[in-house]
């Protein structure tokens, strides 16, 4: 099978070196407690007909000497109130789980240099599941069964500091600020950067350095008081830059304010760093910061970096809402129920390795499969199979999906060009619903969907089919001919050595009725594409 990489910024690892970390040195070793290990876990049989994989796990039996052992509550080293306010992702349970689960600590070693250590957190009373920040999907950190019930997620944590006594709650979002930040990254001093862009101005392949550099002087002579002549720079080319610093310096103390006001800030009063001063910083420290990315700067440079691996083979579970997926019984061909009626959800279980977590680049891994349960589209009759697929759930991912996939159906028309005599306005560019903008949840990429027409059952491919709580979206495709009488009205849809006539208003029709109220027909001579997409609307927890 393929393996699929994808980016979770999941909560448990990262949120508990996010908020434990810092508690730990202070509270931990105070404890005059031992801890038993914990054995390893072993999946046995991962992948079975009714996707379930098994955790062998179990508490170690106490014995005489040893009845003092114990695992300390997780809400020892940080509240669920700080989880939740670092990471965005709700527990399932809310703080009344939270304070059930127990860790164990008994290979924490923090040391000088970020490094942690490995433990694990332990749940008797349900799985550790997680609902992402913009409520579109959850994920079961541990849906492997165990007898007795008993649920572990053994990681191991480090910790980085972006920068020596950074204190990041009192940074000034301004580029003079990012000047500063950058030249402590460099370990430069303002003087030297000051010498460097002179050189720069001076020798740029336009050729008209020494005039820019003229220019340049002229300005700084008006606003600056500064006194360089133009003769000066003749008499001093062997020195020319070092001694331009220094007649600078001397007029100007604050190389640093010098060089943000000059070079880089594009307004008089202070304000949040913009596009063109980025630009203007990225060409600065072009050398360290071709291709700067500000949008992620903050959280790659100046945020504390923690940093998780997973111990084992990881299994993470993905839970969707029934309104949107449901559990689907082929035997009796409808959705199945529990004891009290209610539709049961689809099981979505991922079997991933290599498993990481970090506050810059969120939780990888490699899914090597996923077993699915029959599903049906909520309430349609639509039945979807799939073993492969990947999680969305960054903005940046969101945006690279719309690169690279055509979702019509997500397109908000354009307010229709207006015209007068003495402006034309032009057409604006066509936007998409937030739904996709900000997608976030599961991409399956090798969906089967089928579904009954006139007495048929009709299999399409789903190249990209997008899932979450709110939504289910993507497309089928089909192959077609003219019909033999010549109508062009109606078609010949051949599927799997069936072929049936029918029409665009009929099949339209047929598939509004069933529940797929949005859709679009794209009808080719030899092909018809059906994209479609059923909504439902949720409301946070």
């Amino acid at each position: 099978m393929y393996a699929y990489h994808f980016s979770l910024r999941l909560a448990a690892p990262y949120l508990i070196g996010l908020i434990i970390m810092p508690l730990i040195s202070q509270r931990l070793f105070a404890q005059q407690t031992s801890n038993l290990p914990v054995k390893a876990d072993t999946i046995e049989h991962p992948f079975k007909s009714d996707c379930r994989c098994v955790q062998n796990f179990k508490l170690p039996e106490q014995t005489l000497t040893a009845s003092n052992y114990y695992y300390p509550l997780l809400k020892d080293y940080a509240t669920y109130q700080q989880v939740l306010e670092v990471s965005g992702w709700r527990l399932a349970g809310g703080g009344k789980t939270f304070d059930a689960i127990r860790c164990d600590t008994s290979s924490i070693y923090p040391d000088g240099n970020g490094n942690i250590g490995s433990f694990s957190i332990i749940s008797d009373s349900t799985a550790l599941i997680f609902t992402h920040p913009d409520n579109t999907f959850e994920v079961n950190l541990t849906p492997c069964i165990n007898t007795p019930t008993m649920f572990r997620m053994s990681v191991s944590l480090n910790y980085h500091p972006a920068l020596n006594g950074f204190d990041y709650k009192n940074f000034y979002h301004t580029s003079r600020s990012y000047l500063n930040v950058l030249l402590e990254g460099k370990q430069m001093n303002a003087g030297d950067l000051l010498e460097n862009m002179l050189e720069k101005m001076v020798n740029n392949d336009s050729g008209d350095g020494m005039e820019a550099l003229n220019r340049l002087i002229k300005k700084i002579n008006k606003k600056y008081n500064t006194g360089i002549s133009v003769s000066y720079l003749n008499r001093h080319r062997q020195d020319l830059f070092p001694s331009l610093v220094r007649r600078i310096k001397a007029k100007v103390p604050d190389v640093e304010r010098f060089i943000d006001n000059e070079f880089v800030n594009t307004g008089n009063r202070p304000h949040t760093i913009n596009a063109e001063e980025e630009s203007k910083l990225g060409d600065i420290f072009y050398e360290c910061c071709q291709g700067i990315d500000f949008k992620h700067f903050d959280r790659d440079r100046l945020m504390p970096q923690y940093f998780a691996d997973f111990n084992t083979t990881t299994h993470i579970g993905i839970n969707i809402n029934t309104k949107i997926l449901a559990r689907w019984n082929n035997v009796k061909s409808k959705p199945d129920i529990d004891a009290t009626g209610n539709v049961l959800p689809a099981t979505i279980l991922a079997d991933i390795s290599e498993a990481e977590c970090s506050t810059g680049a969120g939780f990888t891994g490699k899914i090597h499969s996923i077993c699915s349960s029959s599903s049906e589209i909520a309430g349609t009759g639509i039945i979807l199979d799939f073993t492969q697929g990947k999680l969305i759930t960054t903005n940046d991912m969101a945006e690279e999906l719309l690169e690279q996939n055509n979702f019509p159906l997500f397109e908000i028309k354009p307010v229709t060009a207006q015209y007068t005599r003495k402006k034309n306005f032009q057409k604006p560019e066509i936007k998409y619903d937030s739904l996709l903008t900000n997608f976030s949840g599961l991409v399956i990429e090798d969906a089967v969907l089928h579904f009954s027409f006139k007495n048929c059952t009709l299999y399409s491919d789903s190249q990209t089919l997008l899932v979450n709580n709110k939504m289910i979206a993507g497309s089928m495709e089909f192959n077609i001919e003219p019909a033999e009488n010549g109508d062009k009205k109606y078609f010949k849809l051949k599927n799997h050595n069936q072929e049936l006539l029918t029409s665009v208003p009929e099949l339209e029709g047929y598939l509004k009725g069933i529940g797929l109220n949005q859709i679009k027909l794209v009808k080719t001579k030899s092909t018809l594409i059906i994209y479609f997409k059923k909504t439902s609307a949720l409301n946070p927890q």
